[in-house]
């Protein structure tokens, strides 16, 4: 089984580099570092990753939550955020990013791998979840066009039908004017 490939976004470059070696040492393979969430996003598009740890709060325009929802909706890649803020407002926020994980700061091995175990382990269920919809979908498009199919032929069949019944009034009609007919020119007794 090929190890994890992480992405870690973190604008402070000893956090960075502490993350990327606790990451290591528990066989998960950082694939980038970036320090900015356009560069965090870059950085996503470029290799990947199957998560992101994402700092929330950085300099610029795009903090970490704008970039991990962006993530998220344009490749599907889950990030778990790491913040030393815990306001309401902005768990809130960052909740409606649809994360994997919260992780206040200050980090911990313990912590960062638990968070890591529990969000691959959600992110499994996640791609069984989409899997198994893709498939739900696909037989009701199937059933849907068989459904229609079948109504089309049960229209031919229906007209095919009445053409049928039309058909023998005719020739019932046909069979009760050449017996009349016939009753007519019989000689009488």
């Amino acid at each position: 089984m090929r190890p994890k490939k992480i992405l870690i976004v973190e604008d402070q470059f000893v956090a960075a580099l502490q993350l990327k070696e606790m990451l290591k040492a528990n066989h998960y393979e950082v694939v980038a570092t970036a320090d900015s969430g356009p560069d965090g996003v870059a950085m996503a598009r470029k290799h990947k990753p199957d998560l992101i740890l994402m700092d929330i709060k950085m300099p610029g325009n795009m903090d970490g939550i704008e970039a991990a929802r962006i993530l998220r909706r344009d490749l599907d890649i889950p990030s778990i955020f790491l913040t030393g803020h815990s306001k309401p407002e902005l768990i809130e926020r960052a909740r409606k990013a649809n994360p994997l994980g919260y992780i206040l700061k200050p980090l911990y091995e313990g912590q960062i791998v638990a968070a890591l175990e529990v969000a691959f382990k959600e992110r499994e269920k996640e791609i069984i979840f989409h899997k198994s919809q893709q498939k739900v979908e696909k037989l009701l498009k199937k059933s849907t066009r068989e459904l229609f199919d079948a109504g089309k032929l049960i229209a031919k069949q229906s007209n095919d039908l009445e053409q049928a019944e039309k058909a023998l009034n005719i020739l019932s009609g046909i069979r009760k004017g050449r017996k009349s007919s016939s009753e007519k020119q019989s000689p009488l007794n």
